[in-house]
């Protein structure tokens, strides 16, 4: 089945849809929060967490892009995942922050479009090996040591590379809301 007949199923609310999508991308969900989660959270708080996400699914269906749908579970994944560490009273580093994006409410659409628009700009301005480790890291939600060794690079490399890239997108974004 593809992506789209089954986006068009869960459009439909077909409920064998759901059971399908979960087949098909629980294994991807599962991984998105784990990589968010690392060790602060349960095997139950991993599995919860990947039925809301799923949950979430079939409520927004039909508010989810044609072709969109993989990265549609992966964003909610990661936010859901966010949610939970912050509601556990557990925080992420601070200079991730600028990777922060507002929930997906009605109120808060375009902010969320010119943010994606604006880091997807910054992204490909960055140096082709920086901007590999980068994606590799933040949506492919490899390790760094993952990355580290699929590129063979000293994990301290990786390390400084995604500081400097986090820096210049925050600087990048500073930049374009100044001109705006």
């Amino acid at each position: 089945m593809t992506e789209e007949e089954l986006h068009h199923k869960l459009s439909a609310r077909q409920q064998r849809a759901l059971q399908e999508a979960m087949e098909l991308y629980g294994s991807y969900v599962k991984t998105v929060i784990y990589n968010v989660l690392r060790s602060r959270g349960t095997q139950e708080d991993m599995e919860e967490l990947t039925s809301d996400v799923f949950y979430t699914l079939w409520e927004h269906a039909g508010g989810v892009s044609k072709g969109k749908l993989k990265s549609w579970l992966g964003a909610v994944a990661r936010n859901r995942a966010k949610s939970f560490l912050r509601s556990s009273k557990v925080t992420l580093p601070m200079d991730e922050d600028v990777l922060e994006l507002p929930d997906a409410s009605p109120e808060n659409k375009a902010l969320e479009q010119d943010l994606k628009r604006r880091l997807l700009e910054a992204v490909r301005a960055m140096p082709p090996l920086d901007k590999e480790i980068f994606l590799r890291y933040y949506y492919e939600y490899q390790t760094m040591e993952q990355i580290a060794a699929a590129m063979e690079i000293p994990i301290g490399t990786i390390k400084s590379r995604l500081s400097r890239g986090r820096r210049k997108l925050r600087q990048a974004i500073l930049e374009q809301e100044a001109e705006g």
